[in-house]
Order: structure tokens, then C-alpha cells, then sequence
């Protein structure tokens, strides 16, 4: 997959350039895709994928995802990211921990993080930090 011709400067940019990558929807397991975008709204030309997740998250997972993202500290560089993961429906309690992981990880590596999205068989769809706040 590659993000070439994008530019992404709006939250539905990045709705629309999710949707547009992860045709057709339907995943075997549970990933993380990172997309790294530059200031002037044009992402790196290929995603990364952080594969065979567990259901949940564990303080070693945001760990080491932080240590990886601080690599990016100081730059212009935003972050857009997926999870995405088997079956349909609405985010889930799951799916929501992965998400506050990925916010998390990105403060701690203080990178900028755009709304992270959830992909499933049926849908694609933005979680805020306030709907995570909601949530709990």
C-alpha cells in the first residue's frame, strides 16, 4: 500500500485516505498501521504495520511503541493511525484500549498524533481522546 498523491491537512483527509488504503475492509487479525505525515501534508509513501497484536495492550506494548516513536521527537512529523482488526461493528472496549495505547505512546514520545481510526469489516471510523474520556 502506498500513500502516493495524498495530502492529508484535515481530519477528513485522513478519514478519507484510510478508507481509500484499506479497501476492501476485512482483516484477518489485529494490526497497527502508522502513517508518517510532514508538515506540508504529504505522507511518507509507504505505512507501517505492527502485526499480530494481543486483544489488549500491555504497558511493555506502549513502551516500546513510545521508544520507537521518540526517534521522531523535535520533528514537524504527524502521525495518522489505524487499528484495525477482525469482525464488524462499532470500536469496542479492545479496541479502545489499543487506541488510548497509541495516544499515549505518542505523548510520551511527544509526536503529534492525528485522531486515531478503526477499521473492521464494515466501517472505518475516527476515536477522539474525548470519545476514549467518554468511554471509561
Amino acid at each position: 500500500m502506498t500513500t502516493d498523491r495524498l495530502i492529508i491537512t484535515t481530519q477528513s483527509d485522513l478519514h478519507e485516505a484510510w478508507l481509500r488504503l484499506m479497501q476492501p475492509l476485512g482483516f484477518a487479525g489485529r494490526s497497527l498501521w502508522l502513517m508518517f505525515i510532514s508538515a506540508d501534508g504529504a505522507p511518507v509513501p509507504q505505512l507501517t504495520e505492527i502485526t499480530d497484536l494481543p486483544e489488549r495492550p500491555t504497558t511493555s506494548d506502549v513502551e516500546s511503541m513510545g521508544r520507537f516513536l521518540s526517534h521522531f521527537e523535535g520533528s514537524d512529523i504527524r502521525l495518522g493511525v489505524l487499528l484495525t482488526r477482525p469482525g464488524a461493528g462499532i470500536p469496542d472496549h479492545d479496541d479502545h484500549a489499543w487506541v488510548g495505547a497509541a495516544y499515549q505512546a505518542c505523548r510520551d514520545a511527544q509526536v503529534r498524533c492525528e485522531v486515531v481510526h478503526v477499521a473492521t469489516a464494515t466501517a472505518v471510523t475516527p476515536v477522539p481522546m474525548d470519545a476514549l474520556r467518554a468511554s471509561a
